[in-house]
């Protein structure tokens, strides 16, 4: 009797634990969050629209859907055109490491100084909530190209040698800024690990 009854739990050990294996095997990946996208390269000149690049640190997609862009003004009570925000199209998922470019439309970015913001679709549509930002970079002078994070993703930003929407941003010879006594700033953000430029698509 002894050995039926140690036999059973043997068995039921056993499949304890084949139901833990398969448990483990089925648990989807985590995905990254929206704080992970920040402001890789904004064009305050461009023709026929300026634009703004998000740039994933995560090594896991975002799905960006939804998020807000804006500039330095907050929407009116009454803006539902979206002339001070553009909205990211349901479906946007930006791969890990990965880049994604929108045009600003109506909204634009102002020559000699503006901002680019990007903000939670619970916040960004509404007024008063400038202070709940996801990243934010702010220029105060004209790029001759566009500014942009030198190398992708971090808090230096330069004037770019060419433009690369959508891509790597180009630093091999940033130019000097049009005004150096107003040097482009962004909000302080934590320190992250990059992967090394190679490995970034």
């Amino acid at each position: 009797m002894h050995r039926i009854v140690r036999g059973c739990a043997a068995a039921l050990v056993s499949l304890l634990a084949l139901s833990a294996t398969v448990v483990a095997v089925a648990a989807p990946a985590a995905a990254a969050s929206p704080s992970d996208l920040v402001i890789n390269e904004v064009e305050q000149d461009g023709s026929p629209s300026d634009w703004i690049e998000l740039y994933n640190t995560s090594a896991d997609p975002v799905d960006a859907s939804g998020l807000v862009l804006r500039d330095d003004k907050d929407p009116a009570a009454d803006d539902l055109d979206g002339d001070n925000y553009v909205t990211i199209p349901a479906g946007t998922v930006i791969d890990g490491f990965g880049f994604f470019a929108i045009d600003t439309g109506d909204m634009g970015l102002g020559k000699g100084g503006d901002s680019a913001r990007l903000f939670a679709a619970a916040d960004g549509i509404f007024p008063g909530t400038g202070a709940n930002a996801i990243d934010s970079y702010e220029w105060s002078s004209d790029a001759v190209t566009t500014w942009g994070a030198c190398p992708d993703g971090t808090d230096d930003f330069v004037a770019t040698t060419t433009p690369t929407k959508g891509a790597a941003n180009d630093c091999s010879t940033p130019e000097e800024p049009t005004d150096p006594r107003s040097r482009p700033t962004r909000r302080s953000r934590p320190t992250r690990a990059f992967p090394p430029a190679a490995s970034r698509t």
